[in-house]
């Protein structure tokens, strides 16, 4: 009896000692850096999906609530002639219009499940800064409006009943002025004559009313206050859902203020995934200004759809893709690939080192397309029968 109670003794002091051993990550970026994470190495195929407010228009992009500000654009036309003029018709109307009335996120988990994918998840806010999940930080969120639901909360749920780990994307650290016309696609400062401009234009973007929606400096906001809200948005999703991987589009990450913003959430997500026994990991992503968001030797590298990757990367790596032609999210009359140029795609990145994240588009209701089903679920049946050429492998 006394060996059985010494046993149990020393079984649950080699469960606690890890904890005890590893100290707790600081907020500089030599203390955050880490041994990637062996389970995503071994996973190498992940989904994700762009789904919100924009799949509601359908049309052309998920930058649609940029473009139809723009005078003249094919969007700007597009929504004058669906919807009306934008002073009448702002963005933050098509809200309600978002109401996911047939999503299931347990469909929606089989599926991935199916696919053979070992991680799935969503993009939980793009660039128009609506959330997908039950936010106190911010009223414009699915719980709140359109959907009345906690859709990455009820989505986390399914996933994890599946037995796949989880991905939370946030793409909304550009969103600041990145609403305005005339800014760039990664946000910045607006031109003195642009912005009277746009003020006298009679458009709810300049309307305090709405500043928390379109985040910018000709509706009073202020950059520093932006922050602040983007780090509590982001730690709400880490301490609420646990993700198992973070991913970041791009944006200003280590420019001026934000650094140290930003050092303190990646301090925050390790130190907690810490506490919960759990192995995360950040995917680092090299956007169009050429420079990754983070250091290069932290998380695991990241290139969209492969653009300006090296054709040898010396760290680990992981290329998002989109299963559309066109846009990441949802539009009419779009193609999709087909199950062998997705394998395809799965093979050569995983025969060099890489992983793979591929990116499907529902409709604004919930529900996936035929096309993008079929080569999703052939991609499936393939690895059923070859992912012992693909999962935990090396090169």
């Amino acid at each position: 009896m006394r060996k059985s109670i010494g046993k149990i003794k020393l079984l649950l002091w080699l469960t606690v000692l890890p904890a005890v051993l590893i100290r707790p990550a600081e907020a500089t970026w030599e203390s955050l850096r880490h041994e990637p994470a062996e389970w995503l190495l071994d996973a190498k195929f992940g989904i994700y999906t762009h789904w919100g407010v924009y799949s509601v228009p359908a049309f052309q992009t998920e930058w649609y609530a940029k473009r139809m500000y723009e005078a003249g654009s094919g969007v700007n036309k597009h929504h004058i002639k669906t919807y009306g003029d934008p002073k009448q018709f702002g963005y933050h109307k098509l809200v309600p219009l978002f109401k996911a009335e047939k999503w299931d996120p347990a469909e929606w988990a089989q599926l991935m499940k199916a696919t053979g994918a070992r991680y799935a998840g969503m993009a939980v806010v793009h660039h128009d800064g609506f959330l997908l999940w039950d936010s106190d930080v911010n009223r414009w969120n699915a719980k709140n409006m359109g959907p009345k639901r906690d859709c990455y909360g009820d989505y986390v749920k399914a996933l994890r009943d599946e037995g796949l780990r989880t991905i939370a994307t946030f793409h909304h650290i550009r969103t600041f002025n990145w609403y305005l016309p005339g800014v760039g696609g990664m946000g910045g400062a607006i031109r003195p004559d642009l912005a009277e401009k746009i003020k006298s234009s009679g458009w709810d973007l300049t309307n305090p009313e709405y500043g928390d929606l379109y985040w910018n400096e000709l509706a009073g906001c202020r950059y520093e206050d932006f922050l602040t809200e983007w780090q509590a948005k982001v730690r709400e999703v880490v301490d609420k859902y646990r993700p198992d991987v973070l991913w970041f589009d791009g944006g200003s990450f280590r420019q001026g203020d934000s650094e140290q913003i930003v050092l303190n959430l990646l301090a925050h997500y390790h130190n907690r995934a810490a506490g919960w026994g759990k192995s995360v990991e950040v995917l680092n992503k090299l956007p169009v200004t050429g420079q990754f968001n983070f250091p290069a030797e932290y998380g695991i590298l990241t290139f969209e759809e492969g653009r300006d990757r090296l054709g040898r990367v010396e760290r680990p790596w992981i290329d998002d893709m989109k299963i559309s032609d066109r846009a990441w999210c949802y539009v009419e009359g779009q193609k999709y690939k087909s199950a062998n140029e997705i394998i395809d795609g799965l093979a050569d990145r995983v025969a060099r080192g890489g992983g793979l994240l591929l990116n499907f588009s529902p409709r604004a209701d919930g529900t996936v397309p035929d096309e993008q089903k079929a080569s999703m679920l052939a991609v499936g049946r393939w690895l059923k029968t070859n992912g012992e050429a693909i999962f935990a492998t090396r090169p």
